[in-house]
């Protein structure tokens, strides 16, 4: 009696959905970060990812790993906005294949703005600068304050978002 032979064309048991990753991190695509793939099929199916309709080749800082419990995945890292855009993982046999996508999105990375700072009283200028200490906090520093430099501070932060502002009052003691 001849064996027949079946095959089956490949689906993914899990399929992931749409992604956003800051620039700068590790992008794990796998099952729990939604992107990972079990793919299963007869004969096993081989995987490929593109990007934007691109075939995307492993290089220093795109991975691809297959684990012997059949998940595959591809890591990126670091994340550029370079890896931003659609996503699309093709599996394939000899029976067929089957396809899924899914967008990257990559958010950039946020900067401090510089600061301009000017103190006046009167017409006297009073010499300041801002900086950003180890916590993130921005601080205004007057070098050799005086009882003249007492007084009402406002400092405004503004964005696209809107404005905010903080006043403090600062008193200075002569030793």
């Amino acid at each position: 009696e001849p064996i027949q032979e079946r095959f089956f064309r490949p689906h993914f048991l899990q399929a992931p959905g749409d992604l956003t990753v800051q620039e700068g991190k590790l992008c794990r695509m796998d099952c729990k970060a939604s992107i990972t793939q079990r793919v299963s099929g007869l004969p096993t199916p081989d995987l490929s990812w593109q990007l934007n309709g691109r075939p995307i080749r492993p290089d220093s800082s795109h991975k691809m790993l297959v684990r012997e419990n059949g998940v595959h995945s591809l890591i990126i890292e670091p994340v550029t906005a370079r890896d931003a855009g659609i996503y699309t993982c093709v599996a394939s046999n000899r029976a067929g294949e089957n396809t899924f996508s899914l967008e990257l999105t990559v958010a950039g990375n946020v900067f401090m703005p510089g600061f301009h700072t000017e103190h006046h009283e009167g017409n006297k200028k009073v010499e300041s600068n801002m900086h950003q200490d180890n916590y993130g906090y921005i601080c205004l520093l007057i070098q050799g304050a005086t009882k003249e430099d007492a007084g009402w501070y406002t400092v405004s932060a503004k964005n696209e978002a809107g404005i905010v502002s903080c006043t403090a009052r600062l008193d200075v003691y002569s030793k």
